[in-house]
């Protein structure tokens, strides 16, 4: 199990990140690069089973979401995440597009399905703006 928080600059907030949840550790590596060149931290998990046996300090903005992991896929995370209650925004990525998974992500609440390999700013498009939400979030509590 491999977690890494990283990334920070001024513009920040401490207590703001993103969960990257894949099993390809070169694709959880070059995702968390990206975001943290734009002052975003991330912890990154090699599986479902690994983010949901994490130490839940924090929760996160939202979660970058392999479809197909080994062990849980990333829709029975999804599950897993909303019969506790929670509510995270989720974007699902996957180098095996079919319509099945397509229709499943975005039943599924998605904010957004990325197709392996993908440009980092159609990452950042959808990753910013959650960000900026918590962002209000935090200051109307």
């Amino acid at each position: 199990m491999h977690h890494q928080l990283t990334g920070s600059s001024p513009e920040s907030v401490d207590d703001e990140w993103i969960a990257i949840i894949d099993d390809d550790e070169s694709v959880r590596h070059s995702l968390a690069r990206i975001v943290r060149a734009r002052g975003i931290r991330a912890q990154t998990f090699a599986s479902a089973e690994d983010y949901l046996g994490r130490d839940a300090e924090s929760q996160p903005c939202c979660l970058v979401l392999d479809v197909q992991l080994g062990g849980l896929s990333g829709f029975e995370l999804c599950d897993h995440i909303a019969a506790r209650g929670d509510r995270l925004p989720v974007i699902f990525m996957t180098a095996h597009d079919d319509i099945a998974s397509t229709q499943l992500a975005f039943r599924s609440g998605s904010c957004g399905y990325l197709r392996k390999p993908f440009y980092a700013d159609a990452l950042l498009a959808l990753v910013l703006p959650h960000l900026a939400w918590t962002r209000s979030e935090q200051s109307v509590r």
